[in-house]
């Protein structure tokens, strides 16, 4: 996931958003990233896909399972539909988000927003990772969702944002869906500092 900071495509064609799960907690290392709703989050994808268990890591790419991540596959090409813009503007307490679709039909969407972290460390000390120091990029600190109000042939959203405690966010990534643990219909993202 690091090595993406260098790709030419973040922020276009890639939006990364990396979920700590908590289901490893109880070996004996508790991830200071994880949290309770992550885990019922991969949960749901799994449902969706009809596997029978959750993994780490697991990789979604536009709310399906990508597996071709294990083999260093390419990404797939994206998509040339027009499928709508997104903006979001932040100052220090809200988030303006305005999504314009350009198609019709779409009726109950949500934004879903991820402040996230860079240039995070972790010392393991338990488990197959003992001793390790691993960095984390990409790291969710803090996620907000919220439905998007119809007006006048376009979606708006104003989200409170909540006080930020501990390691401070580098990006946001923000993406409409129709629900959770849906494929998002759009997405945008960038960095709030620059690394």
């Amino acid at each position: 996931m690091s090595k993406l900071k260098s790709n030419s495509d973040l922020w276009t064609r890639i939006v990364p958003v990396v979920f700590h799960v908590d289901y490893w907690n109880s070996l004996g290392w508790p991830d200071r990233f994880a949290t309770e709703a992550n885990t019922p989050r991969q949960r749901r994808y799994a449902l969706a896909w009809r596997i029978d268990s959750v993994y780490t890591p697991g990789f979604v790419l536009n709310g399906q399972e990508w597996r071709d991540w294990f083999q260093r596959g390419a990404l797939p090409e994206p998509s040339s539909a027009k499928v709508g813009k997104i903006a979001v503007t932040l100052d220090d307490r809200k988030a303006d988000v305005i999504f314009v679709p350009s198609v019709g039909g779409l009726k109950a969407l949500q934004v879903e927003m991820a402040f996230l972290g860079g240039n995070l460390e972790s010392n393991v000390t338990r488990g197959e990772n003992t001793g390790r120091r691993i960095r984390h990029d990409f790291t969710v600190l803090q996620y907000l969702s919220t439905p998007l109000r119809p007006a006048g042939g376009r979606f708006t959203a104003t989200v409170p944002l909540p006080p930020r405690t501990g390691d401070a966010p580098v990006a946001l990534a923000a993406w409409v869906t129709t629900g959770d643990a849906q494929p998002p219909i759009q997405a945008t993202g960038g960095w709030l500092t620059r690394k």
